[in-house]
């Protein structure tokens, strides 16, 4: 698992096409692909009947990623 450290209104990009924001301190918002399902894992859980894996563990990989303010063309 990776643990990210994210401000209202930064993001983390997974894969090519989806993008997770930080909208505000409770609420997140999750840009995918139509064919893309999201669920909260309860739902998922009620609705599937499968138990997802215990998270319960430390993460082994913290990131704590700073916003980079440096332009790519400088």
């Amino acid at each position: 698992m990776l643990k990210f450290s994210r401000r209202p209104g930064e993001e983390i990009i997974v894969g090519d096409d989806i993008v997770i924001r930080r909208i505000d301190q409770r609420t997140i918002g999750v840009y995918a692909p139509d064919n893309v399902e999201i669920h909260r894992a309860e739902v998922y859980e009620r609705n599937t009947g499968k138990s997802l894996p215990d998270q319960s563990e430390q993460p082994t990989d913290v990131v704590s990623v700073e916003s980079d303010t440096r332009r790519s063309d400088q």
